[in-house]
């Protein structure tokens, strides 16, 4: 497509709505567009060499915030019985408030991206987050790590995660699903290391300094991977806050449903495994630690592998399956009681649980059809996710109380929570076959 005597963005707009968003796709190269003749040729960047780095760099975003949130568990444990400063309970509002804060700022953050306001929200976000991490660092009382981990890191996250996620998506057509499934191995990989670190440099370091190379890291992160993330579809300046219209479609009205019962469970393990060790299995501090970070570690695998089938299958067709057996590891929980058996069923939680948040993206970005909306509908899907994240863990600790340190309650909740969203997935997957037959049918 050749563009003679005039700037690239001002003739976009005689262009159909169609060809510009993928035209402006080279407007926003890691590198600045190079003319190839003199016509200033512009080229396709859809699941290019370039679409593949965009991910790469995702990975890395999702690697620095979300594997910090899925090393929670180890800050749940030393909150409770090194620094002590409240129960299970009220350290999970901690960890709650940070998700709830991950997931719902989306929507605020995914609409940005549809505007054209992507690195501004990026940078603001991640400013806070790793001035929120140097704060944690100074903390020891409830209120200032409240303050420094859940509202600053949460609000943080919240700001980068869910527009990155919903941008990198816009690079690519055919391969959006294995490109955002394998994105989230990020959380696993990150899981991985900064568990690694809470477990080597608390004992030997102190929590300040395990906290401040852990911001020093995502500050890193921060500096490579901004320069290069940048929108690549035609802003949408105009437009509701929330797609109101999506719920028009009832399979997205129980994928919702259904997401909200999967994330009110998902992370209870990643919360109370290393304390149900300590208090029931009787299990040292580090093997607490190491605990989580096979659970990360493990989760790997099962992120590789959801992606996969879920480029092949369609990620809906897999969210019924990964639910049941989230579902019968929940209530097979009961059972554990040895060290041994803590093991083995942290290595299959951890492959369970990592697949779920892995297949979650791919299944938001189904339901986008118009990429200009691709924020606004991520948003949504992660704001579900939130208010579920946020209340599920305290629950949970609430349960523990009112059974005297007992955990009966909590694998019960594991287990009942996702075989409803097993459910609430098998109606939103049966209509999405219908309208795929109809739309078969409308065809000449």
């Amino acid at each position: 497509m050749a563009v003679q005597d005039m700037d690239p963005v001002d003739n976009s707009e005689a262009l159909p709505s169609d060809q510009t968003s993928q035209s402006t796709c080279a407007d926003h190269d890691l590198a600045p567009v190079q003319s190839l003749n003199e016509d200033k040729q512009l080229i396709d960047a859809k699941d290019t060499v370039h679409s593949w780095l965009i991910a790469l760099l995702g990975h890395l975003i999702i690697f620095s915030t979300w594997g910090f949130v899925n090393a929670f568990g180890a800050f749940q444990t030393y909150y409770v019985y090194e620094l002590r400063i409240a129960n299970d309970s009220k350290v999970a509002w901690i960890g709650s408030t940070q998700l709830l804060l991950i997931f719902s700022i989306g929507i605020v953050a995914g609409r940005a991206l549809d505007a054209g306001y992507y690195r501004v929200v990026f940078a603001c976000g991640s400013l806070l987050y790793i001035f929120g991490m140097f704060m944690l660092s100074l903390s020891t009382q409830y209120w200032q790590i409240f303050l420094s981990h859940a509202v600053c890191v949460g609000a943080g996250f919240g700001s980068v995660f869910a527009p990155t996620v919903a941008l990198a998506g816009t690079y690519f057509d055919k391969q959006k699903a294995l490109a955002l499934g394998l994105m989230t191995i990020g959380s696993a990989t990150g899981g991985m290391v900064f568990s690694a670190m809470a477990a080597q440099m608390l004992p030997s370091h102190g929590f300040a300094w395990t906290v401040r190379t852990m911001g020093f890291v995502q500050l890193a992160i921060t500096l490579i991977c901004g320069p290069f993330l940048k929108p690549c579809t035609v802003p949408r300046k105009a437009g509701p806050l929330i797609e109101w219209s999506v719920l028009r479609d009832k399979a997205h009205v129980f994928h919702l449903l259904g997401a909200f019962f999967l994330f009110w469970s998902v992370f209870i393990g990643y919360y109370y495994l290393g304390s149900y060790g300590r208090a029931v299995v009787g299990v040292s501090q580090s093997t607490g630690f190491y605990l989580l970070l096979t659970m990360n570690g493990i989760g790997v695998f099962g992120r590789v592998t959801v992606s996969l089938l879920g480029s092949r299958h369609g990620p809906v067709n897999l969210m019924v399956p990964m639910a049941l057996f989230n579902a019968l590891l929940g209530f097979c929980w009961v059972a554990v009681s040895s060290e041994r058996g803590l093991w083995a069923f942290t290595i299959f939680f951890g492959t369970a649980a990592a697949s779920i948040q892995a297949v979650y993206p791919m299944v938001l970005g189904s339901f986008i059809e118009d990429p200009r909306k691709a924020g606004a509908i991520t948003g949504m899907g992660f704001f579900v996710a939130g208010v579920a994240a946020f209340t599920g863990p305290p629950v949970a600790g609430v349960l523990i109380q009112v059974r005297n340190g007992g955990y009966l309650g909590v694998q019960l909740m594991s287990g009942s929570s996702m075989v409803v969203a097993a459910v609430m997935y098998s109606v939103c997957m049966l209509m999405k076959r219908r309208q795929g037959l109809k739309r078969e049918k409308a065809l000449p």
